[in-house]
């Protein structure tokens, strides 16, 4: 968790947040526990100093233990405690792999994070513990456990009484995680547990079955991308959500704010991903300063009509930052994806013979598919051979077609 000493002489740098401040609360006695113990050590864990009228809990906490009970749910209420506190649990998976179903509580509750383990090379630690989890409150409805992954095998760490030594289990794996937790909190105080498991899920380098999988859930977590990721949640749109645009043209406003206040002026130029789709009309350029950093700035983006009949097509707003404050220095974020909706083009026409011009390239140029409900061929004029009947309709030229009713 916060071993070593950084840039200090010592070699054996073993913290992965080794800068945090760090409380422990010791609830096993040779690896085993009373119910009584470990509910305890949650009750303290809530209010080291014994005076409720001062948040002195931690932001996170890494728990290497688990029940040897599958499915007991005992400790769910010093869960939920914790969590209506704003701090962020995390569990490790434990070691009763590699059979499925094999993950213990806490770790498998909803609302905490459980940890699997790796190894040097990416693979499953063999003994971690696997998904689904039981079924029914208070395990998670998708039964996904556990969440993400962890080195858990021959993992340097500090020993009892001194030294240096190698150890396996998730217990180990579980730390990882904690501590990059740490550092996502370092780097976006703003962040709550939601984001937290968001940002772990969205940056963990997948491994096994493509996508979620019961032995390493999302994937075995990236410390460097994670942190990168909570740098570019700074950055706040409002509204959140889908933001549509259309090709015929009008214009959406929303806002850009900062979440956490900065140390020095901050510059956000911002850009969209397709110039064809949309455009900045303003507020390409915003600045906020360290008095102003919570004040929303509007932009304001128009949907672009292109030359093409090629349906709702997504673009993204994208920020870019310059600032002096090095957590506001050159964050490179995708603020919020947009749909430009294709603007269909619209014409009516008689029961009779129409003359009929294709404004724009459509994606199916066939008569059958442009008119379905004409009644005959469509019909160009030549100078020299006359009326000719054609099947595909070109952009610019005049064809004749004749209908049986009124429609459009």
């Amino acid at each position: 968790l916060v071993g070593g000493d950084g840039d200090g002489p010592d070699a054996n740098d073993i913290g992965i947040a080794y800068g945090a401040k760090f409380i422990a609360a010791k609830m096993l006695t040779s690896g085993f526990s009373t119910i009584a113990q470990v509910v305890s050590a949650a009750q303290w864990m809530l209010d080291p100093d014994g005076d409720p009228s001062t948040n002195d809990f931690p932001d996170v906490i890494n728990n290497s233990w688990f029940s040897n009970t599958r499915g007991s749910t005992w400790y769910f209420d010093a869960v939920a405690a914790w969590r209506a506190a704003g701090i962020v649990p995390v569990f490790c998976a434990a070691n009763f792999g590699p059979a499925d179903s094999s993950t213990r509580s806490p770790g498998d509750y909803e609302g905490c994070i459980s940890v699997g383990g790796t190894n040097s090379v990416d693979n499953r630690y063999a003994a971690t513990s696997v998904g689904p989890s039981p079924a029914g409150f208070p395990f998670p409805a998708d039964r996904r456990k556990p969440d993400c992954s962890a080195p858990g095998e021959g993992v340097v760490s500090s020993l009892a009484g001194g030294g240096f030594g190698a150890a396996s289990g998730t217990s180990m794996a579980a730390p990882h995680v904690a501590g990059t937790i740490a550092l996502l909190l370092q780097a976006n105080p703003d962040l709550a547990y939601d984001d937290v498991l968001d940002i772990l899920k969205q940056t963990s380098v997948d491994l096994g079955t493509s996508g979620y999988d019961f032995v390493f859930g999302y994937g075995r977590i990236d410390a460097l991308g994670a942190v990168e990721e909570a740098l570019r949640r700074r950055l706040r749109v409002s509204p959140t959500g889908q933001l549509t645009t259309h090709e015929r043209g009008d214009t959406i406003a929303f806002s850009i704010v900062l979440r956490i206040p900065p140390k020095a002026p901050v510059t956000v130029y911002l850009s969209v991903s397709d110039s064809t789709e949309g455009a900045l009309c303003s507020g390409s350029v915003l600045d906020f300063a360290p008095d102003n950093w919570n004040v929303p700035q509007k932009v304001i983006l128009r949907g672009l009509r292109d030359s093409l009949m090629d349906g709702d097509v997504s673009y993204t707003l994208r920020a870019t930052t310059n600032s002096s404050d090095r957590l506001y220095d050159q964050i490179s974020a995708v603020l919020a994806t947009v749909v430009n909706i294709d603007a269909p083009v619209h014409t009516s026409y008689s029961m009779r013979w129409d003359l009929i011009s294709i404004p724009v390239i459509p994606n199916n140029d066939s008569v059958s598919s442009l008119f379905p409900s004409a009644m005959s061929s469509a019909y160009r004029y030549d100078p020299v051979s006359g009326y000719i009947p054609t099947a595909t309709m070109g952009v610019g030229g005049g064809y004749w077609l004749k209908f049986p009713a009124v429609d459009s």
